[in-house]
């Protein structure tokens, strides 16, 4: 409950990028700068820069209720030091940055007024908080590609280190030798449209208006009346390396669902440089799962354990057969089984091995698939995978049928993405309409919730498509739509 909410009370602040210079010089060396300066951002590999960082930032929410609104409010603050080290500059331009929290001298989180981080606990969280790392994948704009975290990070240190990351965020224009342009980036608020002038010395930016609006969910900027203020200044050397930025917003939104009001402030400064070994820096234990994918993860675990109590693959295997048998279906079966599976992985090879048991009919090994598509992690995916290419599995009327079961699974990787594919094309090329045409349905399902795997999407998208224009018989033009 206390990491829901901490990463409630950070997802409510608003807390955006880095503090400010003074112009130097004549009005004529400005110019002169502006015109020929090229901005681009440089990270020489083993280079470590190191920030004086402290953002405070307050929002409340006014909820509609059924007599009177109900106000959902929260703070926070971060005072420490913040250090970007390169592992240099890959082959396709973008950079490897490793954002580490060297120094925490103060944090603080309240939520409805009241402090989540008592003064005992405080201690504790500065030192868990101290050495925690992201890595960054930017190019030489500014623009963020990917950020992970180590493997173990706490949903609200993975949220933290992602806002820090937004706050210093500078986006810098297409043409390098420009004076002006807009940008779209996010910020704790939610994705913003931006105006960037350059004056030589520094930047200043300021938001326009905000696309979509964290604690207004659901609404675009039309949907929503908005008051913001916002100014920032960015200060780069002509090395290409971010000396400071001073940020400061003041919103107030109103929508459907509510009214948002939020405040804040940011500022960053450059304190020291060194080198370091990138050549020890870890990259292979680390995820890309952001602190509210991590939470939710948390929650699901909690659901699964109180659903599955009692339950072990045994119990499992004996209803499976049960049910196969023409058994009445306790609709909480699936479910509940599907939950143990999760929380004990090891449990797919057992069922991927029962799978094939001379025992079970075809509708107990239809309710095993059923079990592991419901559970749908990877381990799940690979034991349904390998199940259908079990002898058990050969038969077409079966087959068709177990196919269709990947319409369910939520998150497909790509193994099962290309396999699914596989059957498909196998069953069509064969003759085996059924198959080919379930198999068709489940890839229509996993093009729509396939994720992170965008070119292999538009490859199945485009055969199927490519399929459709053939009319080969109106089922499966009905298939394949």
């Amino acid at each position: 409950m206390k990491a829901r909410a901490i990463a409630t009370a950070i997802g409510l602040i608003g807390v955006a990028a880095l503090v400010a210079p003074r112009l130097r010089g004549t009005q004529e060396a400005v110019d002169a700068g502006k015109q020929t300066r090229e901005r681009r951002f440089d990270w020489p590999r083993g280079q470590r820069d190191a920030y004086a960082v402290r953002w405070e930032g307050a929002s409340q929410r006014e909820v509609p209720g059924t007599d009177e609104p109900r106000d959902l409010g929260g703070s926070a603050r971060f005072d420490g030091d913040v250090s970007v080290g390169s592992l240099g500059r890959g082959a396709d331009g973008t950079y490897t940055l490793v954002y580490r929290l060297e120094r925490v001298r103060d944090y603080g989180l309240a939520l409805e007024g009241t402090e989540l981080v008592s003064d005992g606990d405080r201690r504790l969280a500065i030192a868990a908080l101290v050495g925690q790392e992201a890595i960054v994948r930017a190019d030489a704009r500014g623009i963020v590609e990917s950020i992970a975290y180590r493997q173990g990070s706490p949903a609200s240190t993975r949220e933290l280190l992602r806002q820090v990351i937004g706050m210093m965020r500078v986006t810098l224009p297409e043409d390098a030798r420009a004076t002006s342009w807009n940008a779209r980036e996010p910020t704790p608020t939610g994705l913003a449209r931006v105006h960037y002038e350059d004056e030589g010395d520094v930047l200043h930016r300021m938001r326009l208006s905000y696309d979509g609006i964290a604690g207004l969910e659901g609404a675009t900027e039309g949907d929503v009346d908005q008051e913001l203020s916002s100014t920032a200044s960015i200060e780069i050397d002509e090395h290409g390396r971010l000396r400071s930025v001073s940020d400061a917003e003041t919103l107030r939104a109103r929508g459907a669902t509510g009214v948002l009001s939020s405040r804040w402030t940011f500022a960053a400064r450059l304190a020291t440089s060194e080198a370091f070994d990138a050549q020890a820096v870890r990259l292979d234990d680390t995820d890309g799962t952001t602190g509210a994918a991590q939470l939710a993860r948390d929650r699901q675990r909690g659901r699964d354990e109180r659903l599955s109590t009692g339950w072990d693959t045994g119990s499992i295997e004996v209803q499976l057969a049960v049910y196969g048998k023409g058994a009445h279906i306790d609709p909480k079966f699936v479910p509940t089984a599907a939950a143990y599976v999760r929380l004990h992985p090891d449990a797919c090879a057992h069922l991927e091995a029962w799978f094939e048991d001379a025992r079970l009919t075809d509708l107990a090994r239809q309710l095993v698939l059923d079990v592991l598509s419901a559970a749908g992690s990877d381990e799940a995916q690979a034991a349904m995978r390998a199940a259908m290419q079990t002898p058990a599995a050969r038969d077409p009327a079966l087959r068709g049928a177990l196919v269709q079961r990947f319409v369910f699974v939520t998150e497909p990787t790509p193994e099962s993405a290309r396999f699914v594919m596989g059957v498909y094309e196998s069953a069509r090329d064969a003759g085996e309409n059924g198959v080919a045409f379930r198999a068709a349905a489940s890839l229509g399902a996993i093009v729509e919730h396939l994720s992170g795997a965008v070119a292999l999407a538009a490859e199945i998208d485009r055969r199927l498509r490519d399929d459709l224009a053939e009319r080969r018989s109106p089922q499966e033009s009905v298939a394949l739509l």
